[in-house]
C-alpha cells in the first residue's frame, strides 16, 4: 500500500520509524555518549514540528476545544507525569522524560488532525512494513546486526532483532503493524495475504511471547464482540459456557506454544519473582520516584533497594508496578482509569455500529494484556504511548468534528 507523497506524510512516516526504534543499530555503532546527544535533538525536532502542525491545523477555538476534549486521558497522563517529577529526587531527569512524553503526545495529535482514516492507516502501516521487511533481510544477510548474538543476554542468542536493536522491539512493532492492518480490514481496506507474512515472520522469529499472546487475545476479543452483536440477549447468556470452554482451549494451546515451543513460563521466565522483590522493597509514595524510569539504573534507587540483579532492566515488566514506581499511588490509580474507561466506551460505540472504535478496541486490548508481563505503555518516545494516544484521540476527534473539520 503506497502513500501519496507529501511533506506531511514523509514527516509522519519518519516519525513512526523513529519512535519504533527502527535503525537502532546506527545509534549503537556510534561512540559512547554520542547516540543520546543525537537522539535528543532529533526528538525535539519532531515535537516542535508537531506543535507547529497542530497550531496551523487547529485554528479555531471550537476545534481546539474538541481536540482537548478528545485528548483528555493522554493529557491526564502527561499531567501526572509532570507532577511526579516535582516530587522526585531526580527532578531534572524526570522533567526531561515528562516533556518527552508530552512531545510524543504532540506527534500523535498532529498525526490524527492531519489524516483521515485511510491516510492514517497508510502512514502508519507502510513505514512499519518497510522496516519489518528490511529486518528480515538483515536477519538473513547481515546476521551480525539482524540477529541477537547473546552478548547482553545468552537466552536471546539467535533471536531476530532486525533493525530494531532488541527482539522485543521487533516483536511488538510487528504486532502493532498487524493491529492497524486489522483495523484497516474491518473498515474495508484489504491487504494481500502475503503482506501479512511480513509481520508474522518477524513476530515468530523474535520469539517475543508477550506480544504474541496479546495478539491472540485481540483476535479473540474482536470475533467474540462481533459474535455478540449478532445474537439476542438470551443467546448471549447461553453462549457464555461455550465461550469459556473455547477460551480454556485457546489458553491451553497458547500455554503449549510458550512452554514447549518457546521454552518459557507464562510470566516471561520468572518475572513474577521480580515483581515480589520489587513490591517488597520499594518505598510507597504518593507520586512515586518520578516519571521516566529514574528508579532504574546504576547508582539509582533500584540498585540499592532490589540489588544489582534487576536495576539494569529499566522497568518491572508489569505496567501497574511500573506506574506505582514512577508515579506512586496516583499513577497506580490513573493507569487502569485511562485504559478501562475508553475501552468500555469503545465496546459501547461498536455495539452502536461505529467501526471507527475498532482501533481503540484492538490497541487498548493489546496494551491491557501487554501490561501484565510486558511493560507499561506510559513511556516517552515510544510506540506504546504514541499509538495509545492515536487510538484514544482519533475516534473521539472524528466524531466531535465530523461535520466541521475538513480532512486531507
Amino acid at each position: 500500500m503506497l502513500i501519496r507523497f507529501s511533506y506531511l506524510s514523509l514527516f509522519f512516516s519518519l516519525g513512526i520509524l523513529f519512535f519504533s526504534r527502527a535503525l537502532t543499530f546506527l545509534f549503537e555503532m556510534m561512540p559512547a555518549g554520542t547516540a543520546s546527544k543525537l537522539f535528543t535533538p532529533i526528538s525535539l525536532v519532531f515535537y516542535l514540528i508537531s506543535l507547529f502542525i497542530i497550531i496551523n491545523k487547529v485554528k479555531y477555538k471550537s476545534n481546539l476545544k474538541s481536540l482537548l476534549k478528545s485528548s483528555l486521558f493522554p493529557l491526564l497522563i502527561c499531567l501526572v507525569a509532570f507532577i511526579s517529577s516535582f516530587f522526585s529526587m531526580y527532578a531534572g531527569q524526570s522533567l526531561i522524560a515528562s516533556s518527552a512524553l508530552a512531545g510524543t503526545f504532540l506527534f500523535a495529535a498532529a498525526l490524527v488532525v492531519c489524516n483521515d482514516e485511510e491516510a492514517l492507516v497508510k502512514v502508519v502501516v507502510t513505514p512499519l512494513l518497510w522496516a519489518l521487511s528490511v529486518s528480515i533481510l538483515f536477519a538473513i544477510f547481515i546476521p551480525s546486526i539482524g540477529i541477537d548474538d547473546g552478548s547482553n543476554d545468552p537466552a536471546h542468542l539467535g533471536l531476530w532483532q532486525g533493525i530494531f536493536g532488541f527482539k522485543n522491539n521487533l516483536g511488538r512493532t510487528a504486532v502493532f503493524t498487524m493491529l492497524f492492518m486489522l483495523f484497516s480490514h474491518f473498515k474495508g481496506y484489504k491487504y494481500k495475504w502475503f503482506v501479512w507474512l511480513i509481520p508474522i515472520v518477524c513476530l515468530l522469529m523474535s520469539k517475543s511471547t508477550t506480544p504474541l499472546i496479546c495478539f491472540f487475545v485481540v483476535l479473540s476479543s474482536i470475533y467474540i464482540l462481533n459474535f455478540y452483536k449478532r445474537i439476542t440477549v438470551a443467546a448471549r447468556l447461553i453462549s457464555i459456557p461455550v465461550i469459556i470452554s473455547l477460551g480454556f482451549i485457546g489458553f491451553s494451546i497458547i500455554t503449549f506454544i510458550i512452554t514447549d515451543v518457546f521454552d518459557k513460563d507464562l510470566t516471561g521466565s520468572g518475572r513474577s519473582e521480580m515483581w515480589n522483590i520489587v513490591l517488597n522493597n520499594i518505598d510507597y509514595k504518593l507520586f512515586g520516584y518520578g516519571f521516566g524510569g529514574v528508579f532504574w539504573g546504576e547508582n539509582q534507587p533500584a540498585e540499592f533497594t532490589i540489588g544489582r540483579l534487576y536495576y539494569h532492566l529499566g522497568h518491572a515488566h508489569n505496567g501497574m508496578i511500573d506506574a506505582l514506581i514512577d508515579m506512586g499511588y496516583v499513577g497506580l490509580l490513573t493507569y487502569p482509569i485511562v485504559i478501562l474507561i475508553p475501552y468500555f466506551t469503545s465496546i459501547k460505540r461498536l455495539f452502536l455500529g461505529d467501526l471507527t472504535y475498532t482501533l481503540p478496541l484492538v490497541v487498548l486490548t493489546f496494551l491491557t494484556f501487554y501490561s501484565i508481563s510486558g511493560s507499561s505503555f506510559l513511556k516517552q518516545n515510544n510506540l506504546l504511548f504514541l499509538f495509545y494516544c492515536v487510538a484514544i484521540i482519533y475516534p473521539a476527534w472524528r466524531r466531535i468534528n465530523e461535520r466541521c473539520i475538513s480532512y486531507r
